[in-house]
Parts: structure tokens; sequence; C-alpha cells
């Protein structure tokens, strides 16, 4: 006999299991080598970067981002920046270019470049880079979409051809820039500026912090034309976020791309703007030609050329036959020709006026021209008007818009923008100079964020409240006490959940920087090897001290989440830590065991706390006179950040005030369609009723005619018919007469038989009854 199975009740009773959430694999990265890294030549570069190209021309790097930036002072990142590169083919700049990339005097032995940093504001990398406790749900992983903070932080750069990159910039001008580029540090900062400027119309003017990151010594061979030199690169990191334009001037330039973009789908040509000639460039021209010009040559009318499709050597010979200076660049000579023909052009036209019929001719001759000129006007299919849109397109937050010189690098240089992830991934086949400092800008950015990163980790740990271990004794018996007591209280703890908030962010983006797969926890040897890469010169026994201080379990792992989330509503973290104990600052930290040196901790011209007196000791490098007065400079550039930031969160209000504004206009566009729409039904309607009405009228008017012409019928015949009526009725009446007595007579014959047929009824029933008595 088969046995049936049945479903047991606690299976049917139980509730839906949730979704199987894996724990994320542990995926740290852990600096192999030293973060202390100062200066560099070709046998270090070797063993430290296997896979970098060395020019054969370079011997030395200095990596100047140590003194910029000391591990009491990181590099902070707190305000947005982003690029928008144009497509030099079909998108002309809106901004005449004012700055010169090529002058006669370009000298290449100082050499400025700048890298430009595209990053998100410091909330929104946050939420590209963090695991945020209070984003993870029972259907929703925090995890998911999350970014490493090197994909996150991307650089503007320069490029030739598909491969080759290179850093913004070009040579020193002793006449544009400066005289001494060595002991004044604002010559090669205008170098920047000016080259920069050149190659992608950013104006960086604006900047107000300048970083000299690194600085490549090149010593190049003699040649027949030039002797042994020495070259120097300078690689600046300005603050870029300070040139980025306001929401009004973005919505102003946004426009004129409009306007441009209208204008090329049209078929119309599109005219760059004209720098304004300096007038002091002018002078010298003026005074390089000690007279007047003497012309040569005949000119051409001026009707047979267009200055901005003719070359240098024509416009100059243009312009000296009109006895006119040809010194400049090319957009001078054309702008100079351009107002001589246009002059010329006004006094024909002039002299034309004084006869009618010169006058009809040029009417007939503009008249042709234009017809040309519709003529050769190329047709636009779809296909490139939607290409030309694209080009066109215009982000909808501010940015800075780069517009690629044509003229650079033989025409093919571009610009594109790259994450440090990308420009990390370098190949020893990459043998270009401006492909290797860009490689190895990379890797120094990447390890002063590993640094930053290390040392804030460190800084939390030695500034936290370690948590109380007791003893295994008390262990033990409050084992035995609360085993009954626990399982008793599982089910009331279950629903009672506290809700964790992420609090200290800075932490978390820094344990973000090594936690790859966001576990939350660090094994204590990589904990160990993360310190020993600083520059804090720290004993094995410290090391190991400092990295189990919050280790927990078999396998000493150290869960960081714990210094980084706390319980909604209770104080913050850092509120806590220093309720406990004394809070270490970040200079204090950062002297590690180097104050314990005989030196006093001088290391590499810094002076580090020699115990609690380099602490104390004034910094007079703070203070600078200035028109008579001495300015903090600290306390300035904090209130600068201040103002920035609040700038930022202005512009950022009023984008959403914007938004919420647009939405307004668009409702009140909805209600007032609607509001017509109504008023349009609600007129329709009462002209209904008006005609329905008058409708209404007529009929009324047609029944009382009719009905009186039935009055007036009814009057007439009424006599007639009443006599014939009268004759008819009593004939009627006598014959119904007959008819009736018949009628009575058949009513009481059927009455006798109903009443016999009831008397023979009951008869029959009492002979029933008796006979059925006697039975």
């Amino acid at each position: 006999s088969t046995r049936k199975r049945s479903r047991s009740r606690s299976k049917s009773r139980s509730p839906p299991r949730r979704k199987a959430r894996h724990a994320p694999r542990y995926n740290v990265s852990v600096p192999k080598v030293s973060l202390k890294f100062n200066n560099s030549n070709v046998l270090e570069l070797k063993k430290r970067y296997h896979s970098m190209y060395l020019p054969s021309d370079f011997f030395n790097a200095e990596h100047t981002w140590n003194q910029a930036f000391p591990l009491e002072a990181p590099f902070k990142i707190t305000l947005p920046s982003s690029f928008c590169v144009m497509n030099k083919e079909h998108v002309v700049p809106v901004v005449a270019n004012k700055f010169k990339f090529d002058p006669p005097d370009a000298d290449y032995s100082y050499v400025a470049k700048v890298m430009l940093i595209a990053s998100p504001g410091l909330e929104e990398l946050f939420d590209k880079t963090c695991h945020f406790v209070e984003k993870d749900s029972d259907d929703v992983d925090g995890r998911e979409g999350l970014v490493h903070p090197s994909r996150a932080l991307k650089f503007l750069v320069g490029t030739k051809g598909r491969s080759e990159t290179m850093a913004i910039g070009g040579p020193w001008s002793k006449s544009l820039d400066g005289a001494d580029p060595v002991n004044d540090p604002s010559v090669l900062i205008k170098t920047a500026i000016r080259t920069c400027g050149a190659m992608t119309g950013i104006d960086l003017s604006g900047c107000t912090q300048w970083t000299r990151f690194i600085e490549f010594y090149y010593r190049r061979q003699p040649t027949a034309t030039k002797p042994a030199r020495t070259e120097v690169v300078v690689l600046f990191l300005p603050d870029v976020w300070s040139a980025m334009p306001s929401k009004q001037e973005y919505d102003v330039a946004c426009a004129k791309y409009a306007a441009n973009l209208a204008l090329k789908l049209e078929g119309k040509p599109v005219l760059a703007p004209e720098p304004e000639l300096d007038e002091s460039a002018m002078e010298e021209d003026g005074d390089e030609g000690d007279g007047e010009v003497v012309p040569k040559g005949d000119p051409t009318h001026w009707k047979e050329l267009d200055p901005k499709t003719m070359k240098v050597n024509d416009l100059k010979h243009e312009l000296e036959a009109r006895g006119q200076s040809s010194k400049g660049l090319k957009s001078q000579l054309q702008a100079r020709l351009q107002k001589i023909l246009q002059t010329e052009e006004d006094e024909e036209k002039k002299k034309d006026e004084e006869g009618e019929n010169n006058d009809e001719e040029k009417e007939k001759e503009d008249e042709a021209k234009e017809e040309e000129a519709e003529k050769d006007a190329p047709e636009l299919d779809e296909r490139q008007k939607e290409k030309i849109r694209h080009a066109y397109k215009t982000p909808s937050s501010a940015c800075l818009f780069v517009h690629p010189n044509t003229q650079v690098k033989s025409g093919k240089f571009d610009c594109k923008v790259e994450s440090l992830s990308v420009l990390l991934d370098y190949r020893s086949d990459d043998n270009k100079e401006g492909t290797f400092e860009i490689s190895l800008f990379a890797e120094l950015f990447n390890e002063m964020m590993m640094r930053d990163s290390a040392f804030n980790i460190y800084k939390e740990i030695m500034n936290g409240k370690a948590p109380e271990k007791e003893k295994e004794k008390d262990k033990k018996k409050d084992d035995e006490k609360d085993k009954e007591k626990d399982d008793e209280k599982e089910k009331e703890k279950e629903p009672e959940k506290k809700k964790m908030v992420t609090k200290n962010k800075d932490l978390l983006l820094s344990c973000s920087y090594f936690d790859l797969s966001h576990c939350g926890y660090f094994e204590a040897k990589d904990l160990e090897d993360i310190f020993l890469s600083l520059e804090l010169a720290l004993s094995r026994a410290e090391v190991k001290k400092v990295s189990l201080k919050f280790a927990s379990g078999h396998r000493d792992n150290v869960n960081y989440r714990t210094l980084v989330d706390v319980e909604e509503g209770a104080e913050d973290s850092q509120e806590q830590m220093s309720d406990g104990a004394a809070v270490s600052s970040s200079k204090e930290l950062s002297a590690g065991f180097r104050q314990f040196l005989p030196s006093g901790g001088k290391d590499n011209g810094q002076q580090a706390a020699g115990g609690q007196d380099s602490a104390i000791a004034p910094q007079t490098n703070k203070l600078v006179k200035f028109r008579g007065s001495v300015l903090d400079l600290e306390q300035l550039m904090d209130k600068l950040d201040k103002a920035e930031r609040m700038r930022n969160l202005t512009d950022n209000q009023l984008v959403k005030v914007q938004k919420e504004l647009a939405g307004v206009k668009n409702a009140r566009d909805k209600l007032q369609n609607q509001r017509d729409a109504l008023d349009k039904q609600f007129k329709d309607s009462q002209q209904k009723v008006i005609d329905q009405e008058l409708e209404l009228m007529t009929v009324r008017g047609e029944v009382k005619k009719n009905l009186a012409a039935m009055k007036d019928v009814y009057l007439r015949i009424k006599p007639f018919v009443e006599i014939k009526t009268e004759k008819e009725d009593k004939a009627v009446q006598d014959e119904r007469k007959p008819e009736k007595k018949e009628e009575v007579k058949d009513e009481k014959v059927g009455k006798e038989e109903e009443t016999e047929m009831d008397t023979t009824e009951g008869e029959t029933k009492e002979d029933v009854e008796n006979e059925e008595a006697k039975a």
C-alpha cells in the first residue's frame, strides 16, 4: 500500500523567506611600497613601476607635492568641477581666444603644464563611492552601483592621435610671462595660464591656488644647431573649481551656442569672435617699424579679397601694398585687412550713391550674389543636422567648455576627460614623453590619496575609544547565567532592531579607498601593512598595538563600521571619543616616532614635533604684510573656502529653484489651457442654449397658430355634429333594451343551477360519512 506524504503544518504556516544576501568577498588593496617618495631617478622608477616607459633624456624628478600637502594638511576636494569638450570640426567658440601659444621667443628650457581635475562635489563623491548603511533594505543592497574613488576622479588631458596622451601646457616666453622663472614663481604660472588658454580656450586666471605637483628634468643631447642643455617641465595642479562659471555666465554661454546652432542648421556661416588687439602690442609693432611703411606692389580690389580664407603670405602682401604693417599673428592680420577693406567698401559706396544708375546696378549685383550664395550653400540632410545638434549639446549643470586649438600639433591636437584609473592603466609601449609625465603624475596622485586615507584611518583609531574586554572568568559566569535569559529575550529583541546611520563620511571614504568590495572590515595584518607604508617611522610593536585596538574574533578582524556608523538619534561618534580621552591633533600624530629621534624629527626640510615645543612654536610664515597691514593667510584661506562652499550651495539652490519654477510654469500653462478650453465649452453651450430658445419660441408660435385654426374649425363643425349624435344615441339605447332583459334571465338561471349542485355535493358527503361510521 502506498502512503501519501502530507505537508507539515509548520511549513505551510511559515512566512515567505527573504532573498538570500551573500556577504561580499574580502578584497582589500594594500600598498606594497612606502608612500614617502620625495624624488626619483631612473633606477628608482624602474624598481617601483615596472610597466612605465622612461624617456632616454630623463634623469630626475622632484615630487614637490609632499611639501604642498603634508600629512596634517592633505589634499581636499570640496567643490565640483567638470568639462565639456566641444567638437573642433563643428562647434565654433563663443569667446575669443586671446592667448598666444608659440610666440617667437618661446624657450623650451622651462615648460609649464597643468593637470585639471574634474570631480563631483564632496557629497556626490560620498554617494558614488561609499556604502551608507541607511541605504540597505530587505530588497536593496547599498553596495550596488558603487565605484572606486579612482574612477570618480577624472582629469582633462590632451591627445594626439589615438594612443598618445599629454598634459596641457607649453614653453616659457620671456616677453609674455616674465624674465626669471627660477626665483619668481608667478612666471611659470603665467606660462601655464597662457599655454592652457591657447590650447583649450580655458582661462585659468581665476584660479587662486597653484600647486607645483612634480618637476621633470631632462638632459638634451647636443645637436648640430644646439648644445647640450637641461630642460625643466613643471606640472601644476590648480584649483580649477575657482575658475568655474556662475549660473548666469553659463546660461549666457549656452544661449550663444544655441544661436550658433540655429545658424548652422540654416546653412549660414558661423564666424568665430576675434580677440581684441592689445594696445601694447600695437605700440611695439609701431616702434619696430620706425616710420611709415612704404607701399609695395598694387593692391587687389576689395571685392576679390576674403581675409578669412587667405593665407598669411597673401595677407602680408595685401597689407604691404596698402602701406600697412604686416607684423603679427594671422588673426591680427585678418582683422587689420578686414578694417581696411571695409573702409574701401564704404568709400566706394559713397561715390556710387551719387548716381541712380550705379545704385540699380549694385542692387542687381547684390541680388545676384545672394542668389549665388544660396545656390552655393550646401543643403544639410537629417543625418548631418542630427550630428551638428549632438556636437552643440550642452550639459544641464555648469561646466568649463573646452575648444581644442586646430593649429597645435599640426592640427592633430584634441582633448578628453579620463579617470584616474584609466591613466594608471599604462603600458611600456607608450613611448612618448607626454605619456610618461601623465603616467608618473597618476601614480603619485594615487599614492597621495592612499597616504591621506591611511593616515585618516590611523588618526581615527588612535583617537577612538577601545571597546571594553571582559575577563574570561566573568565571561563564563555570565554565559551560564544568561543562557536561559538570552533564549527568552531573543524574540523580544528581534523586532526592536536599532537603526544605524552613517556619520563619519570622511573615514568611510578613506576605508573605501582600500576596501574594494565594501565588506566593512580589515584584517589586522592588512591594516599593519597600511600603517607601515606611512612616513611615521613606527615600530612593529606599535603598529600591531594600533591594529589590534578594535580587533575582534579569532581572525582579528577590525570592523571599521563601528567607527563610521552610529545609532539614529545618538550623539556623534567623535563627541563620544572626546569624552573618554584626550584627542591628539593631526600635527601631533603626523610626527609619529620621528619625534623621538635625536635630530628632533627634522626630515627633508620639514620641522616635525620635537615634543610639545614644536607644536607650540609660532609659525610666522602664515603672516604677510600687504598695504601696510599684516594678514593671516590661513584664516583668509579658511574664509575663502567657506565663501566658496556657500556660493556652491547657493548655486545648487538656484538650480533647484529654477527647476521648481519651470515645473510651476508648466503647471500654470496646463491650467491656463484647461481654463481656455472650459471657457470655449461654456461659450459654445451658451450659444447652443440661445439657439434652442429661439427654436422653442418659433415652435410655440406655430403651435399657437395651429391651435387657433383648430378651434375655428371646431366651432364651425360643432352644430352639425351635435344633432347627429343625439339621434344616434337614442337609436342605440332602443336597441340595447331587449338585450339587457335576456342577460338578467340568464343570470337567474345560472344562480339556481349552482345552488342545486351545492346541495347534491353535501348529501353525497353525509352518506359516505355514515357508511364509514357503520363499518
